[in-house]
């Protein structure tokens, strides 16, 4: 699994916007040059607070485009007009992510960073 991978420990997120989003959860859109968050991975910002991977989000109308990666649970959604806008955003490394704060620590800010943990 990719959490075994040297280059996988010492990977970090940026972070470009997150939503908490009621019925679904914490929605996070991230820049991330990995092949991808599998679920459990902890993430940590500088300032300590955790959030833990919950699943990759896809959007339905556009499965085909999605850049997948090993490990990942993968869950969907639906994104209008999102076909061309999927392409455009994985091309730039922007996925989204749906994280579990358990440590009831809020969302991540836009232009933070978080760092996987390790250990």
């Amino acid at each position: 699994m990719y959490s075994d991978l040297c280059i996988f420990k010492s990977m970090k997120v940026k972070i470009l916007d997150s939503w908490n989003l009621k019925d679904f959860g914490l929605l996070v859109e991230l820049i991330l040059h990995a092949p991808g968050l599998p679920a459990g991975t902890k993430l940590i910002s500088l300032s300590g607070t955790a959030w833990v991977v919950k699943a990759r989000v896809l959007y339905e109308n556009a499965l085909d485009l999605h850049k997948r990666f090993d490990g990942e649970h993968e869950i969907f959604s639906f994104r209008t007009g999102g076909r061309d806008a999927v392409l455009k955003s994985e091309d730039k490394f922007v996925f989204y992510y749906l994280f579990d704060s358990k440590e009831d620590a809020g969302k991540p800010l836009p232009g933070e960073t978080l760092e996987v943990a390790t250990g």
